[in-house]
């Protein structure tokens, strides 16, 4: 059985809806915590043909750091 992709505006609806932030630096997309501007917390940082259209899809080393430092899964996003 084959994974579900997660397009780029599927990722970028649920992280606005959980309070994450959402910058744009350097042609790159960095998404930061709840409450966190940038402090002490790790970053993660999607490099810009993963983002570049709404109907991109997110690769599989972009979610498993999603999942690495936020808690964040594949299925949570898809779900929400």
């Amino acid at each position: 059985m084959s994974r579900r992709a997660v397009k780029w505006k599927q990722l970028e609806r649920y992280l606005q809806r959980h309070g994450y932030r959402i910058k744009a630096k350097g042609g790159e997309v960095i998404i930061l915590s709840p409450g966190n501007s940038e402090g002490p917390c790790r970053p993660v940082r999607i490099g810009h043909t993963s983002c570049s259209s709404p109907g991109a899809q997110v690769l599989d080393a972009y979610l498993s750091k999603l999942q690495r430092t936020f808690g964040i899964t594949r299925d949570q996003i898809l779900d929400d």
